[in-house]
């Protein structure tokens, strides 16, 4: 009886000793914040800087629902735009104001100038506004003219900037465009050198 049972210890270990031993796989640690995102091949996506007409055409946009909306003074200016504009308004808004895209300052970079191209007594040749882009193409109010400080085109990439100061004084210089800022050039320019810029009608600007 002893041998039988010294017999089913010693098979019972020979079993257990042939049986292969099961390994676990070694964990593999990642780096804090990695990702498989991190391991792919992906190529970044590039910001483009915007056009000329892309970046001025929220401006350009603007004016032309007003105008033909025919927004008056107060509407304008509720919407950041020149609320001169109302006075030159005409029979045609659309036609009698407009827009030009020109490098006035020799930078590479196209200004915007809203204005007038109808003829009107007080408002014939007039400058609204000027505005200039950055290095981002993000657009910026250079100057707007209002009823005591107005801006006309005196050629040469010059304008007349006249108007009335504290105290009913008046003032009348030639200013220029350089670094996105407004020159004094410390001369006046006769009204009759004023010179009406070649203007695209806003009745012509496609959406």
């Amino acid at each position: 009886m002893k041998h039988l049972i010294w017999l089913i210890l010693i098979t019972s270990m020979c079993l257990n000793a042939c049986q292969p031993s099961v390994q676990e796989e070694p964990t593999v640690q990642e780096t804090p914040g990695q990702s498989e995102e991190e391991d792919s091949d992906e190529v970044p996506a590039v910001t483009e800087t915007p056009t000329v007409e892309e970046a001025y055409a929220v401006v350009i946009g603007a004016y032309y629902t007003a105008f033909a909306e025919q927004w008056d003074s107060a509407e304008l200016m509720d919407a950041g735009l020149n609320y001169l504009a109302a006075e030159c308004y005409g029979d045609n808004p659309l036609e009698n104001l407009g827009y030009a895209m020109t490098d006035l300052d020799g930078d590479g970079t196209e200004e915007l100038l809203i204005g007038m191209r109808g003829e009107d007594e007080f408002y014939e040749k007039l400058i609204l506004d000027l505005y200039t882009l950055d290095e981002a193409g993000v657009h910026s109010l250079v100057f707007d003219s209002s009823e005591r400080n107005r801006y006309y085109y005196a050629g040469e990439n010059r304008v007349a900037n006249l108007g009335a100061g504290a105290f009913n004084e008046s003032f009348e210089t030639a200013v220029k465009l350089e670094d996105g800022e407004m020159i004094d050039m410390t001369y006046t320019t006769d009204s009759a050198d004023y010179v009406q810029m070649e203007l695209i009608p806003f009745e012509e600007w496609v959406k």
